[in-house]
């Protein structure tokens, strides 16, 4: 139930991902399909702070990041979290249950990021292939700039991350829009861009 608490505050929330995962971990007699739902209420959890705060980013201290930062923090969180061998049966399930939602719900994009980005970095090589194949189209652009990252953090590589990597490096090439675009999600807070929303 503790993971199902509303938490008002957000420094709580950051403090509940940090500590999932050793908190499952000393729970391993527990039967394995509570840590299953324990873990997916998590990363989703992060998930939608994440989306909560790139729409509305004046109403969190988090708004003071820029979009690309702000992802790469709780991922972060994520894979300290949960990169452990302990968790990886859960991740294919939950990753299994979140692709086949990923295209109704920004939130669930992000959540089956942060899953892939913690397979990838337990050395899964398929890591962020099923979500790139079968939904590139609906991600927004910051979730594939960071599986371009995630991919390189973790070592991990195929084909689907190549073909990205092409698209993301070709994209800017006589498009100075799309360039001051990815600078934005790099450099301007989510507070002071104009428009703040997931792109």
């Amino acid at each position: 139930k503790i993971f199902r608490a509303v938490l008002p505050r957000e420094q709580e929330l950051l403090s509940k991902f940090v500590q999932a995962g050793p908190y499952l971990l000393a729970a391993y007699h527990s039967p394995y399909k509570d840590i299953v739902e324990c873990v997916r209420v998590t990363i989703l959890d992060a998930a939608n702070l994440y989306c909560a705060v790139c729409e509305t980013p004046t109403k969190s201290p988090l708004g003071r990041f820029p979009e690309v930062q702000l992802l790469a923090l709780l991922t972060a969180l994520m894979r300290h979290s949960f990169e452990y061998e302990f968790f990886k049966r859960a991740l294919m399930e939950i990753e299994t249950d979140l692709l086949l939602s990923v295209e109704r719900s920004k939130v669930n994009a992000v959540a089956a990021f942060f899953v892939a980005a913690i397979r990838a970095g337990l050395g899964c090589t398929d890591a962020f292939a099923a979500l790139l194949n079968e939904h590139v189209a609906c991600l927004p652009l910051s979730i594939r700039l960071g599986i371009s990252h995630a991919s390189v953090d973790a070592n991990v590589s195929n084909d689907a991350i190549k073909k990205l990597e092409k698209k993301l490096n070709s994209a800017g090439k006589g498009n100075p829009g799309y360039v001051q675009g990815v600078k934005a999600l790099y450099d301007v807070p989510l507070e002071k861009r104009s428009g703040p929303t997931l792109i």
